[in-house]
């Protein structure tokens, strides 16, 4: 049996993950499949935004190949992270985390994760005493892949951003983004098969070292004259991302997010890794699963819909709230947060300034703005030349009194079906 070599492993991981990306015919899996439904999301998105602000409908191309090519990134970094950690999709607990998803989805949307999947099915082996259920696999498991999403978003989670109008808790109406992101995940993920101990693949394949696995699977016990082997198996995995930025940008909003998702996930890796080497901790990490990630989401909605929101009238000018793709205003180097005072040498405080101003002249735009919306800038003055009456581009912050465009909903059937249930009985006594 050859020697364990890391960079082996690696090329392993590699021709994995080309099997499944470039090779659909020979190994035909649902990553293609991923991508289309994928793309019909950020085509929905597109429209959905072409149509709150009567702007041209945004090609959806590029965020369907970044997309493509941080999912395979992805896959790579959680490919290694789930080898070199032992974590193993044999174990029978792994059949029930999408079951348990989906009915949770029927209660509360945002419970598609397995952070609550696996935390409900880990309490469930704990308290019934199902031995072949690993908490520490199930946990190691979701805590790899939030780690995968944290670093996905840290770099592409602003990308693909859709600018809405919304309730804020103060009773006005702000600016916000409404941000999704989604990933196609290749992967290689470990099993284990038995085979006859005289097969010729009972020595090959390569020896791990001592430490390994850091997180122990189940105990299994083989057939007599068969042995167990650890095989790499290529699967797909989609991931992602919602959360919604009203006190910051979205550069800056989602790579907090994936600071503190990152987070999340060391704290969930290291309690996984405590219940594998001392099993009666494993309660620690199936109630952090669930909860610490509850908790991460209640306190965003929390700090955007009832903190100081970037997204409002400046008194300088209008704020920007978002700039259409190909449009004068980008190329003018208008930026969101912006301010911008005068246009065509006309002071603009609302929309309806924005458009009259533009109308005076058809063929040409001159900007006066500040940049980042602060008033110790210095306030700049470019100009540009323009196609006949084409829209400047411009997606300004919400007027005062204006009326919010979405209603942020996660209810599920059941949640909704109770709300209903509940209004009924409110009304008959």
């Amino acid at each position: 049996m050859e020697a364990f070599n890391l960079w082996n492993m690696l090329q392993l991981i590699f021709q994995g993950i080309w099997l499944l990306v470039a090779q659909p015919f020979q190994y035909p899996s649902l990553f293609w499949l991923i991508v289309i439904l994928i793309a019909l999301q950020y085509r929905r998105m597109a429209k959905m935004k072409a149509e709150l602000f009567r702007i041209e409908q945004e090609s959806s191309w590029r965020p369907i190949l970044v997309a493509i090519a941080f999912g395979i990134f992805g896959g790579m970094i959680g490919s290694f992270l789930l080898i070199f950690f032992g974590i193993t999709i044999t174990e029978a607990g792994f059949l029930y985390l999408w079951p348990i998803a989906l009915l949770l989805m029927l209660i509360n949307t945002r419970y598609l994760c397995f952070a609550y999947a696996g935390g409900v099915l880990s309490l469930a082996a704990i308290i019934l005493g199902w031995e072949a259920i690993s908490v520490a696999q199930i946990m190691g498991l979701v805590a790899i892949l939030h780690m995968v999403e944290a670093l996905l978003i840290y770099f592409t989670g602003h990308r693909s951003s859709v600018p809405v109008y919304i309730s804020h808790q103060k009773g006005m109406t702000v600016g916000g983004y409404n941000l999704q992101s989604f990933w196609p995940i290749p992967l290689m993920v470990l099993t284990v098969v038995a085979i006859p101990e005289e097969s010729s693949l009972a020595t090959s394949g390569m020896a791990m070292p001592g430490w390994w696995p850091l997180i122990e699977p189940p105990a299994m016990e083989p057939a007599v004259g068969q042995m167990l082997l650890f095989v790499p198996l290529p699967i797909v995995a989609a991931l992602g991302y919602g959360d919604l930025a009203v006190t910051r940008p979205p550069r800056e909003h989602s790579r907090l997010s994936a600071f503190l998702l990152g987070l999340y996930s060391l704290i969930l890796l290291g309690l996984a890794l405590l219940a594998s080497f001392q099993p009666s901790l494993a309660i620690l990490a199936a109630l952090f699963g669930p909860l610490g990630h509850e908790a991460l989401i209640l306190w965003t909605q929390r700090r955007e819909l009832g903190g100081k929101p970037f997204y409002v009238p400046s008194p300088w000018g209008l704020r920007i709230l978002g700039i259409a793709q190909g449009s004068p205003a980008e190329k003018l180097g208008l930026q969101t947060g912006d301010v911008v005072s005068r246009v065509n040498g006309h002071d603009v405080r609302t929309r309806n300034d924005l458009s009259m101003a533009a109308s005076m002249s058809p063929l040409h735009v001159e900007v006066e703005f500040l940049p980042d919306g602060k008033n110790e800038g210095v306030w700049r003055h470019k100009s540009i030349e323009k196609k006949w009456s084409e829209p400047i581009g411009i997606i300004a912050a919400p007027d005062e009194g204006e009326p919010a465009q979405v209603k942020l909903e996660t209810s599920g059937v059941i949640e909704r079906w109770i709300g209903r249930w509940k209004n009924r009985n409110r009304k008959n006594s």
